[in-house]
């Protein structure tokens, strides 16, 4: 069990999600790299949530609790109550509901610092919404395009600090041969393979990516799609894939899915709107596999299109099948682009992402003017 050092803030994480996402992996891998270098860390996490299970399983302090809400007065009062008898002087609010949450406790008042990340360029649904966020101490937002929109909504630029979301490169160093992992899946006999990854949610913009894979089928019968994730367009995106006729597997949730990116000759990240700063990219490109991606939020940040994968503009089919077209038509640009793609993703290693965030708890501590 790592030791905690004496000398080191103590940090509450706080995550309201009831599954495993990319914020949920984000908060996670902080939390517990965080822990290993000596911070005093407690998690509060959702009861019987996902992530409650597997910060457990990882030797996390947790606290559970059953949010019913932002406004949620008995799960404020729990936070203002935790923070006290664990001492923190950082509370880091991983979601949105849990920066309410926050801020209806309180906290502040008792000495603590507030930190809040914002994964997602959508725009605020209300005043409270901008209230919350002006009143953290700092706020973390995941991508430039995230901090143009908390600027725009009045959060002063000189509060915000930009850390893209980490990735752990770990578990893509040694990975199969695309062959055999092809074979394991039954897609040996397909080509192109692409692969989609991540929540499986309307504005993916899955059905962009249909409307693009028709065009693509006339020249490449022999294209296999591969769906990993799951989500509430799951039924929908089944159902317009059956109704075409398209060859597809759907593998649902995937604890690990760093193998299966062995498989796809290319990837896709097809978001209409909504993206932060996507993982899934990152560990396309870690697994060298060539990207292309809608230019949406934070990704033309990550990768950089013509250098490390092809960029297209959001809810526009033709476009999204001529550059897939390009990459599968094009061995030596598929090549170049994910060596450069591989390169590139190290900026964004869990490593220093934590360094990131540690610099942000030390501007916060320190004494106001």
């Amino acid at each position: 069990m790592p030791q905690k050092n004496s000398n080191m803030p103590p940090i509450l994480h706080i995550n309201t999600e009831k599954g495993f996402r990319g914020g949920e992996v984000q908060t996670l891998e902080i939390a517990k790299r965080l822990r290993d270098k000596g911070y005093p860390t407690l998690l509060m996490c959702r009861k019987q949530g996902m992530l409650c299970q597997k910060a457990i399983a990882e030797g996390l302090e947790t606290m559970e609790f059953s949010p019913r809400g932002e406004l949620d007065i008995l799960s404020a009062l729990k936070i203002k109550k935790t923070a006290s008898q664990f001492g923190a002087r950082i509370v880091h609010a991983h979601t949105s509901q849990a920066l309410g949450l926050v801020y209806l406790s309180r906290v502040r008042k008792a000495g603590c610092r507030v930190i809040a990340t914002r994964r997602v360029s959508f725009p605020f649904k209300s005043r409270y919404s901008i209230r919350k966020y002006l009143a953290a101490d700092r706020v973390i937002a995941v991508a430039e395009e995230v901090a143009i929109g908390l600027m725009k909504d009045g959060v002063p630029q000189d509060k915000i600090t930009v850390i893209h979301s980490g990735v752990n490169l770990e578990p893509f160093r040694n990975l199969a041969e695309p062959s055999k992992v092809k074979d394991r899946l039954g897609v040996g006999r397909h080509f192109p393979v692409i692969g989609v990854v991540g929540a499986l949610a309307h504005h993916k913009g899955h059905q962009t990516f249909l409307k693009a894979l028709n065009r693509i089928w006339t020249r490449f019968p022999g294209v296999m799609t591969i769906f990993v994730g799951d989500g509430p367009a799951a039924d929908d995106i089944r159902r317009s894939v059956e109704s075409r006729g398209l060859p597809s597997l759907f593998t649902g949730h995937v604890d690990n899915v760093a193998p299966i990116y062995r498989a796809f000759d290319l990837f896709v990240l097809p978001s209409s709107s909504g993206e932060g700063s996507p993982g899934v990219i990152k560990e396309a490109a870690a697994s060298m596999v060539p990207v292309v991606a809608t230019n949406v939020g934070g990704t033309r940040e990550i990768l950089r299109n013509g250098t490390e994968a092809i960029l297209v503009p959001p809810s526009e089919p033709i476009r999204m099948a001529e550059a897939i077209m390009t990459l599968v038509n094009n061995e030596e640009l598929r090549t170049r682009l994910a060596l450069a793609a591989r390169e590139r993703v190290r900026e964004f290693s869990f490593e220093k992402v934590v360094e990131q965030h540690e610099l942000v708890y030390r501007k916060a501590l320190e004494p106001k003017t």
